[in-house]
């Protein structure tokens, strides 16, 4: 005598000639899930995949910003040189000195530091031995603006009053 077997799976009837079928048949529909295994390595290879595509769009941000912040200071050192340069030799003084100006550098503050030395060179001697009476033979003027922890700029130049 044959036996025939009827099974309700996934809201259908399905009907099935012998036991062996059905075994088959109930061997291989098991195999169709997920286990919790399979679905947390699933889950954690998808977190890697996104913590390693979030830097792919945040570190471009950030090295613009820098890139800006550091243009900007470039054009902040030039124009103070450049104001420098404007002045005769006489007005170059240590009066011009300063230390921590703020300045703003687009979205953050930057401080500004102006520093004018008046350097006695040895070349022609130095004080009362100096061979031209000269104990500023020239001026040197550096600017230097800071922003951030650690990042800075300066630009250097120095000026004589020779032959004017």
């Amino acid at each position: 005598m044959k036996h025939s077997y009827n099974i309700q799976h996934q809201g259908t009837f399905r009907h099935f000639e012998s036991a062996a079928r059905l075994e088959h048949f109930i061997q291989t529909s098991n195999e169709h899930g997920m286990t919790l295994i399979e679905a947390m390595i699933a889950i954690f290879i998808f977190m890697v995949i996104m913590v390693g595509g979030m830097n792919y769009f945040t570190l471009p941000k950030s090295t613009i910003v820098q890139q800006k912040s550091k243009r900007l200071a470039v054009a902040a050192a030039h124009q103070q040189m450049e104001a420098l340069a404007a002045l005769s030799y006489v007005q170059i003084s240590t009066a011009l000195n300063e230390t921590a100006t703020v300045i703003p550098l687009g979205n953050i503050t930057g401080t500004r530091a102006t520093t004018v030395r008046l350097v006695d060179d040895p070349a022609d001697g130095t004080g009362r031995r100096d061979r031209d009476g000269n104990v500023v033979d020239y001026k040197t003027y550096t600017v230097k603006i800071s922003w951030g922890k650690d990042k800075s700029i300066s630009f250097s130049s120095a000026r004589s009053d020779f032959g004017n």
